[in-house]
């Protein structure tokens, strides 16, 4: 942008990778920019170019909890 002129915002849709329950994995290609809008400047007097991104799905950290009491079993 030129002159301090701003975007007012931007449309940002996800494709897959985006759900809870997708695998760990990265997703090329997946998170979509488009239609900047609002804001000070004028769309006309640019050439807007969006590009693609990735979403990237990690494993979760394990987590075990134990509750209540143990018993030790001795045999002779």
């Amino acid at each position: 942008m030129e002159n301090g002129e701003t975007i007012g915002s931007v449309t940002i849709t996800y494709g897959n990778g985006s759900a809870s329950t997708d695998a760990v994995a990265t997703y090329t290609d997946q998170v979509t920019a488009s239609s900047a809008v609002d804001g000070t400047f004028t769309a006309s007097n640019y050439t807007i170019t969006y590009k693609k991104g990735a979403i990237i799905v990690g494993a979760k950290a394990l987590t075990i909890t134990a509750t209540g009491r143990s018993r030790l079993m001795v045999q002779p």
